[in-house]
């Protein structure tokens, strides 16, 4: 369900913001893992996507069930610019992902956000995590460089909207997560779990989260391990298991005594291939094994599914589940979408209040105009450059043109704060000719 259309005056800036991406909705596990990044990486991304794209702002967020570029510009061809950056630094052609690729921009797109932020558009509608990595995003784009005025106040609403989802709605304080999904899912296969033993990979807050679920119901069977020793020690005592931790180099021992395995580390590395189970086949005498890899990109091999005794789920298989979850509380879901609503007309309101949102939409206009008639004056000049050397003077003269723009927004955000931002606002845009 979406949220009704808002009834305030959307703000010209808003129509430079743009989200291109996609999720689990409309792409399976084998797509998204394509385009998964670590967080240091999305950080990188955006930065590099205003180097060498010429984008003015930028926010890359990639999760196990979305990855999306959230862009901040104005300037003329923005699509053929993403689709460039995706070729080059993506290593994957536009073309054939396009079924499975979203774009919105303005409203649409701080909507999206709004509603990613608040964990209606997560697996588990209203789960908290949702917010936290779209915080850690935003984060990691601040700190490489990549976000200006505009992003900063959108992520910040949305951010602060997630927040209200959390604490003042039924749904928020509900948290429906992935860990009571896990057990549901892995009793359809075993039934009971009395007695099976659980061996855990990795540390996350996904594993987490299934660790205190199923300490409910077998925690006496539950082993803890992770490629990365000293996080798997601190996950099993976290949870109060010291002795349930199992060093790595036990893992093969370990993995031939489970009946269940569940894959949640934040590491990229495969944990279990084809050949590693073959050689734990025989030790196992072919009793059924549960695999669930919750990991984007997957750490299991997914040719085990092949072995009539192996059971192998991956993230996208607990859609059923939480469909469940969704029609049971609807009424919930309901209520945090008007939330939600409420909070976006509360934040348009405020930025139409704002004097230094047209200057800066005009200036970044201005400054795009001027280079593109700078450059259409100086094209017969330059008729020899190849089509690669072109682009190459694009992104010069856009991240010439971007620099301009942070420097006096900068500039503009600090008077603002000093209760000048009338004035200078008005005094800029008289001297660029802005009004």
């Amino acid at each position: 369900m979406r949220i009704e259309k808002v009834s305030s005056n959307v703000p010209d800036i808003l129509n430079a913001f743009h989200v291109l991406g996609t999720s689990h909705q409309c792409a399976p596990v084998e797509v998204r893992e394509r385009l998964a990044l670590s967080l240091p990486e999305a950080g990188l991304r955006a930065k590099r996507l205003t180097e060498s794209a010429g984008i003015r702002e930028a926010v890359v967020l990639s999760t196990r069930l979305r990855s999306e570029f959230y862009v901040c510009d104005a300037a003329q061809g923005l699509h053929s610019r993403m689709d460039s950056f995706l070729r080059a630094h993506c290593k994957i052609e536009p073309e054939h992902f396009q079924p499975f690729f979203y774009f919105l921009n303005g409203i649409d797109a701080v909507r999206h956000l709004f509603r990613v932020a608040s964990g209606l558009d997560s697996l588990f509608a209203g789960e908290h995590h949702a917010r936290q990595s779209v915080g850690e995003a935003f984060e990691a784009a601040v700190a490489a460089g990549a976000t200006g005025t505009t992003i900063e106040r959108i992520f910040g609403a949305a951010l602060a909207c997630g927040r209200r989802v959390q604490t003042e709605t039924k749904l928020g304080r509900r948290n429906l997560s992935l860990g009571r999904a896990v057990v549901e899912l892995i009793e359809k296969i075993f039934g009971s779990l009395d007695g099976r033993t659980i061996l855990l990979i990795g540390t996350s807050p996904t594993s987490d989260l299934a660790v205190q679920e199923l300490q409910k119901v077998a925690a006496e069977r539950i082993w803890v391990t992770s490629p990365d020793p000293q996080q798997g020690l601190n996950l099993a005592q976290k949870l109060a298991m010291p002795e349930s931790f199992v060093p790595w180099d036990h893992f093969p021992q370990a993995a031939g005594l489970a009946d269940v395995i569940i894959h949640a580390s934040t590491s990229e590395r495969s944990v279990l291939r084809r050949k590693d189970y073959e050689r734990i086949r025989a030790q196992r005498q072919r009793r059924p094994l549960f695999l669930l890899d919750l990991t984007v990109p997957r750490g299991i091999d997914p040719a085990l599914h092949s072995y009539g005794e192996v059971f192998l789920y991956n993230i996208d298989d607990m859609a059923p589940i939480a469909a469940c979850y969704a029609r049971r509380y609807e009424e919930e879901i309901r209520e945090t979408e008007a939330l939600i609503y409420r909070e976006l007309e509360r934040f348009l309101q405020a930025l139409q209040k704002d004097p230094l949102s047209d200057t800066l939409l005009a200036l970044e206009r201005q400054l795009e105009r001027i280079r593109q008639e700078q450059l259409a004056k100086n094209r017969s000049s330059l008729r020899d450059l190849s089509s690669a050397e072109w682009e190459d003077v694009e992104r010069l003269t856009s991240a010439i043109t971007r620099k301009i723009f942070c420097e006096v927004a900068n500039e503009l955000k600090q008077s603002a704060a000093q209760g000048e931002g009338m004035k200078i606002s008005e005094t800029v845009a008289m001297v660029l000719g802005l009004i």
